[in-house]
């Protein structure tokens, strides 16, 4: 009976210390989730700000045409008042269908030799939808 006892004991303390690490590998595993989501936003927001300063100096070298601006970003679909340019997940130059973020350029007023537009960056796809980066552009018309 004796013997039987400590058995039971050595049992109960094994289920204990499996109990315990079980607990702790669970508390890792969410860790490392959470850190995969935090760098891939992160990442993401860093690709999302150099793609808009690509786009921005675009603009600003095209004078504020919006077409040359087109040309410039290697993008089709440029319309008199804006210019919208799809990524894919790999942030490479895609059509709206694979499109997982896009970046946008609409024309905003104009004064005497100041063409203003906006520039935003989101993300259309995906697990979190929205805005990243947005800028508010100006440039002086060319020829003038």
């Amino acid at each position: 009976m004796r013997g039987r006892s400590r058995s039971t004991l050595f049992l109960m303390e094994q289920l204990v210390v499996i109990l315990v690490l079980a607990v702790c590998a669970s508390a890792c595993v969410s860790i490392f989730v959470d850190s995969y989501f935090i760098a891939r936003d992160a990442r993401d927001l860093k690709t999302a700000v150099l793609t808009a300063e690509n786009g921005a100096e675009c603009y600003k070298a095209a004078g504020g045409d919006i077409q040359k601006t087109a040309v410039f970003l290697s993008a089709g679909g440029a319309e008199p008042n804006g210019l919208t340019v799809f990524y894919n997940s790999e942030w490479s130059l895609c059509g709206a269908d694979d499109a997982m973020y896009s970046m946008v350029i609409s024309r905003g007023s104009d004064t005497a030799d100041v063409i203003s537009a906006g520039l935003t960056v989101s993300r259309i796809a995906g697990d979190k939808p929205g805005e990243l980066v947005s800028l508010a552009l100006a440039a002086r018309e060319v020829g003038r």
